[in-house]
């Protein structure tokens, strides 16, 4: 995957944030940004802090406009695992769907090699454009 930077602004919102989670938690925080962002720039729209709404955007490029992913409020229990397959399988679907059913298209989209998103589409037996 390319190098990418922090925003100036974003960098700052992280220096401001206290992270209850530690390092572990801004590790995961950046490696998020960095895998559902497309992006050169993280921003701060890549970053669900929690002074931001319950809906953060990832992705998005000028030409189509960002995925809205639904943030689970941590007071609520939930399965991690089920949460991030579905979002996973969502945004594979909807990526899908704007690339006209073209695999190799929605593949460069998310940064995966074509067996990447094959496995992933087996995986949560989807078939053709979503």
């Amino acid at each position: 995957m390319p190098p990418r930077r922090v925003s100036p602004k974003a960098l700052q919102e992280l220096q401001q944030y206290r992270f209850p989670g530690n390092l572990r938690e801004l590790m995961n925080l950046i490696e998020r940004a960095y895998i559902l962002n497309s992006n050169l720039e993280i921003g701060t729209e890549d970053l669900p802090l929690p002074q931001q709404a319950d809906l953060f955007s990832v992705g998005g490029n000028g030409n189509q406009p960002p995925v809205q992913v639904l943030s689970t409020p941590v007071s609520e229990s939930f399965d991690l695992t089920a949460v991030l397959e579905q979002t996973e399988k969502e945004l594979i679907m909807r990526t899908l769907a704007a690339s006209g059913g073209a695999q190799a298209d929605a593949a460069r989209r998310m940064g995966l090699s074509r067996s990447a998103l094959a496995y992933k589409l087996n995986k949560y037996g989807i078939r053709g454009a979503a």
